[in-house]
């Protein structure tokens, strides 16, 4: 079929055509000119081409591949070079893998395969100009249409969002950007559902609303709640728009955000407010009241019906008839107040006393003021009415209170200061009682013009930096300091204070107590209890607050007596509240003596021992002693779990064990020896006069146990194999009919000592080794038949110690080659000149990382002192003395080596035969076509068209022919080698730019030297078909003995129906040889190939290699021979 470029442009395309051969290029002209619809000049050289194109413009250009002098590569990269992107395509004879890759990299637009039949290979030439200039032109006009719209949709001011069906961004403008704190590009991919709020009204609302979208229903606009990428919400107003295809699917939504948050929060904080007004009224108790003075018709609330006690079936009295309610006092001023409230329109505020029905009579705080209409008249009154009778009655406590508290401030035996106090310390005195004036020798008046600073000793006002933010901070304090009186002479004082607000200040009620006595008792204490360093005394009050502590307790806890120790806990325990089971807490508590045991933060155990202290019958405080004893509860611990260990040591040991102690009673009987003896602890331990004896023998008599405890030849005699290894006996014994069977057991028994040397008693463990013992025999009597078999085999065996390598067996086939060398070093013996292991050696193949046989590793080696080949079979194996051994099987392959090497070098000079004209010959053919398509247009007989359509019979045969040889002239002409999959990912991906992953196990396999061409071919095909592919990925799997590699793409993938096809000769749009060139690789030496991938996701090849051609790297073949 011709394409007829003026079905899509308006003027026929201007071509350049390139090619050093004159005659292909004058018939390429004359052929394209004469039967298609373009305008064709021609250049015999790149530099020609050059000079043309600096000239003039063409629609697309044309070149062959290999050109003298430049290339058409080069005249790609040249044109390229300068920022011209004219459609390029390469139009050359050559084969076409690295032709294409070559060309596509470097910026070539198309590919046409010279060969073939010459009008379809011209129509598919003029069929890739008018695409690929179409494709330019039309790429060209939607890059400046979609610049256009996104500039106008980015700079929009409302927040866009655009949805897919599935519910995925697509895209977004910058505001929505903005709104939602991200960028645009992270947002687009994702999930619309993640920028809604994970609340009713975010995803469960949007979820709602985009269903009903979808079914085509109309959505008013909606209100949500967005989550922004600080976490943060915000309501938005979202309305949708949608868009559909041509058959009126809805494919996406236009969604537009309008930011309501600010409107949202004002409805909020109205709503908030106004409900706020009628929890204080009805919390506060406060009743509301409205008169309308036209009407006479009164309203009140529900609050105000409670307050004064109305009947609430009843309305509200009228005006007139309030009187009733009011005391006749509080009636008089509350209508002097109304009056002038009328008359002046000021409101009032009054503390009025009304009758109550229940009460008696209650005081209430009333309000009201005038309310006038839209003219301005008065038209009537409203107000408030609160009850205040609580705090009536409070106020009269308070002043009876008050002079109560007068009394006892004065009649106190204790001085009582009332003063000021600041962030900088204590002020003025507002107030002192006349036990201060006695205790301090000032008059009243002399106090209260001083401050507290005045009466402290200078070492008390140093205390007050420490106390402030305990006085500011914390209602009570007690602390104790000193005084100097108005004489000069210093007076202890206890100081208990009350820090409060009075009259808007803050304040401190300090009362104080002279302890001139109780200090010289403590220095009498603290003289004697100072003389106990490892125990430690402290006195605390009922508060756990310490009023003294001794030296030891100040030493141990770094405390100092300038400053308080504070609560017992904080400085002993780091804690907040008391421990516990606090033994001074309970003391307290019950008036009673405490005792118990306590661990510090720090590791160490007290015994503690609390007495309360009474006074007047009044428990006032605590004596708490503390007595380290750390060091006796380490050893405590210590000898524990040293005894546990002992017991869990014995209770798990495989074998069946025993102790006795030094009179032969049992005291550890552990779980291997209750299965063994069918008798369980619970019922031996304790036991003595050998009760151990009886479940192996049925009578109490000594066994191998006794032997350790002491010598006797009576109980040696017994034992057969008896050995003493220094105090340790050990044996071996047949029970007759044990449980029903005769068992060989193995026993070791030793005698114990404790730390001094002194015998405590004896262990002994017991083994069942029967089965062992059978095993050993049938070992012995499968070597001696091994032996005879591999005497009869036509092939090397032999078997060496794997690590030693003593050669342990050596057949007669072995014997002739190497002699008799058993008892030798295998590298030594086997092979020449070695002095360590062989490098070839498989020793580490043979067993896996738990030392257990891994089967049979199969290789060939030519052999250093015979030079012969042999093909070797090796494996791992259990010896008669039950060591794994090392066995080596080797059938000589020398002559089957001779005819592989001939058959080599027959492949090898094939294939330099088939290479060596074959680009001279297709472009010759190529001329010949063109002539003859021209002569076939103007010689019109049918005698001579019968014999043109045998004349490109005959060429395209030719043609064919030679693709053929130059696909297969290297396959199967060199012996397969091991490839290293590592290595070979790693030089095939450095041609290319798409990203590799390569998470595949690093093994090696056995395949044809053109294993490299199978993932060119692969990665090419990825970039060629894939569609924008971006990552590859090589992976394996390990099946048992058969290995799996994956090759994995991001590409559009492969149709089901496609799957085989795809490696079929000739399929695809290319030249159809790629895959199917890749299953004759890897079918070389088995290896098949499949693609699994789902269309859609990528395309997913699987190579499947059988068992014997792969390995893992480093587990390198070899053997010794």
């Amino acid at each position: 079929m011709t394409v007829n470029s003026r079905d899509v442009f308006s003027d026929p395309l201007l071509l350049l055509i390139v090619d050093d051969d004159e005659a292909v290029l004058k018939a390429s002209s004359q052929y394209l000119s004469t039967l298609f619809p373009f305008h064709v000049d021609t250049a015999l050289s790149g530099n020609e081409a050059l000079t043309s194109i600096a000239n003039r413009h063409y629609d697309a250009i044309v070149a062959d591949y290999e050109m003298d002098g430049m290339s058409g590569l080069d005249l790609l990269k040249k044109i390229r070079s300068t920022g011209d992107e004219t459609p390029f395509i390469i139009f050359t004879g050559k084969g076409r893998e690295e032709v294409v890759i070559a060309s596509i990299d470097n910026g070539a637009d198309g590919y046409v395969q010279k060969g073939g039949e010459i009008r379809s290979q011209f129509a598919e030439l003029s069929q890739k100009i008018t695409t690929v200039v179409k494709k330019r032109r039309a790429e060209k006009a939607l890059l400046q249409s979609e610049a256009e719209y996104r500039q106008l949709y980015n700079k929009s001011p409302l927040a866009y969002v655009t949805v897919d069906r599935f519910g995925t961004i697509i895209r977004c403008n910058t505001k929505a950007g903005e709104l939602l704190g991200r960028s645009p590009d992270t947002l687009t991919g994702t999930s619309a559902l993640e920028i809604y709020a994970d609340l009713p009204e975010g995803r469960n609302r949007f979820t709602e609303i985009f269903e009903t979208f979808l079914k085509g229903e109309v959505n008013a606009d909606s209100e949500l709640i967005i989550i922004r990428a600080d976490g943060t919400h915000r309501w938005v107003n979202l309305s949708m728009e949608a868009i559909r295809d041509e058959a009126g699917h809805i494919i996406l939504s236009n969604s537009i955000l309008h930011d309501i948050t600010d409107k949202k929060r004002a409805e909020h904080d109205l709503q908030k407010a106004q409900k706020h007004l009628r929890d204080i009224h009805r919390q506060a108790c406060i009743g509301i009241w409205d008169w309308d003075m036209g009407k006479d018709r009164i309203f009140w609330s529900d609050e105000l019906y409670q307050i004064i006690g109305w009947n609430q079936d009843l309305p509200p009295p009228g005006y007139s008839d309030l009187l009733h309610l009011y005391v006749p006092e509080s009636w008089a001023r509350l209508q002097a107040a109304v009056t002038t409230a009328i008359e002046t329109g000021k409101p009032y505020d009054l503390e009025l006393e009304l009758f109550h029905p229940e009460k008696t009579r209650i005081w209430v705080r009333a309000t009201g003021g005038p309310v006038y209409d839209s003219t301005g008249m008065l038209a009537g009154l409203h107000g408030t009415m609160q009850d205040i009778t609580e705090r009536k009655k409070a106020e009269e406590a308070l002043l009876e209170s008050e002079e109560r508290f007068r009394q006892l401030f004065n009649n106190a035996s204790d001085a009582i200061y009332l003063h000021t106090i600041t962030d900088h310390g204590p002020g003025q005195f507002i107030e002192v009682n006349d036990a201060a004036c006695q205790m301090l020798g000032y008059t009243r008046d002399e106090l209260l013009s001083m401050r507290v600073p005045d009466i402290n000793t200078p070492e008390s006002n140093e205390m007050i930096p420490r106390l402030i933010p305990l006085l500011t901070q914390n209602a009570h304090i007690r602390f104790e300091c000193t005084h100097q009186k108005k004489d000069g002479s210093i007076v202890p004082v206890e100081v208990l204070t009350h820090t409060f607000v009075l009259g808007n200040q803050q304040v401190v009620l300090s009362i104080c107590r002279d302890i001139s006595e109780r200090k010289h008792d403590e220095k009498i204490r603290e003289a004697i209890l100072s003389g106990l360093k490892d125990i430690f005394v402290e006195y605390v009050d009922r508060d756990l607050n310490v009023i003294w502590v001794n030296q030891a307790t100040y030493d141990r806890y770094g405390l100092t007596r300038q400053s308080s120790p504070g609560f017992c806990y904080r400085f002993v325990q780091g804690r907040d509240s008391p421990c516990p089971g606090c033994t001074a807490k309970k003391a307290i508590e019950t008036g009673l003596f405490q005792e118990g045991e306590v661990t510090t933060p720090d590791g160490h155990h007290f015994l503690v021992r609390s007495n309360p202290v009474i006074e007047n019958g009044v428990v006032t405080g605590a004596i708490h002693i503390a007595i380290d004893i750390t060091e006796r509860k380490r050893a405590e611990d210590g000898l524990a779990r040293s005894e546990q260990r002992l017991y869990d040591i014995i209770e798990f040991l495989p074998d069946a064990t025993f102790v006795v102690d030094k009179e032969g009673t049992v005291i550890a009987w552990n779980k291997a020896i209750e299965k063994m003896t069918g008798v369980l602890a619970s019922d031996i331990i304790g036991k003595g006069n050998y009760e151990y004896s009886l479940p192996f023998y049925q009578e109490r008599r000594p066994i191998l146990i006794d032997l350790a405890m002491r010598s006797d030849n009576n109980i040696s005699k017994s034992y057969a194999d008896f050995q003493k290894d220094g105090h340790m006996v050990i044996s071996e014994s047949i029970i007759a009919n044990f449980h029903g069977n005769d068992v060989i057991l193995w026993s070791i028994a030793s005698p114990l000592f404790d730390k001094s040397g002194w015998f405590t008693g004896a262990i002994e463990s017991i083994r069942d080794v029967t089965d062992r013992k059978m095993t050993e025999n049938a070992l012995r009597e499968a070597h001696d038949t091994l032996n005879t078999v591999m005497d009869s085999v036509d092939a090397l065996v032999y078997v060496a110690d794997m690590t030693t390598h003593e050669v342990l067996f050596i057949n007669q086939y072995g014997k002739r080659l190497s002699g008799d060398v058993i008892g030798n070093i295998c590298y030594r013996s086997l092979q020449k000149g070695f002095d360590q292991p062989c490098s070839f050696c498989t020793n580490h193949l043979l067993l896996d990382v738990a030392g257990n046989p891994t089967g049979t590793i199969t290789w060939e080696f030519q052999n250093t002192i015979t030079k012969r080949w042999y093909q070797c079979r090796d494996s791992a194996i259990r010896w008669l003395d039950g060591r794994i051994v090392r066995l080596e099987i080797a059938t000589d392959i020398t002559e089957q080596k001779a005819v592989e090497y001939a058959l080599r070098q027959a492949n090898l000079q094939l294939s330099m035969l088939s290479g060596i004209t074959r680009h001279d010959i297709l472009n010759t053919v190529n001329a010949m076509q063109l002539f003859l398509d021209l002569a076939k247009s103007k010689v019109d007989t049918a005698p001579a068209h019968q014999e043109f359509e045998q004349i490109e019979q005959a060429i395209s045969l030719i043609q064919s022919q030679i693709e053929f040889t130059r696909v297969y002239q290297d396959l199967g002409s060199h012996l397969p080698v091991w490839h290293r999959l590592s290595s070979l990912i790693q030089a095939v991906f450095s041609k290319f730019s798409v990203h590799v992953v390569n998470t595949a196990d690093d093994i090696e396999l056995y395949a044809d030297p053109m294993l490299v061409k199978v993932f060119e071919n692969l990665v090419d095909n990825s970039i060629r078909h894939g569609r924008n592919v971006t990552r590859i990925q090589i992976s394996s799997q390990i099946h048992e003995e058969q290995a799996v590699i994956l090759f994995e793409d991001d590409g559009a993938g492969v149709s089901d129906e496609e799957k085989e096809q795809i490696f079929e000769r000739g399929y695809g749009k290319n030249t159809g040889l790629g895959l199917f060139f890749i299953r004759e690789i890897l079918s070389v030496t088995g290896i098949s190939i499949r693609e699994t991938g789902q269309p859609g996701t990528g395309a997913r090849f699987e190579f499947t290699i059988p068992s014997g051609i792969w390995r893992i790297h480093n587990e390198v073949s070899g053997g010794e021979q």
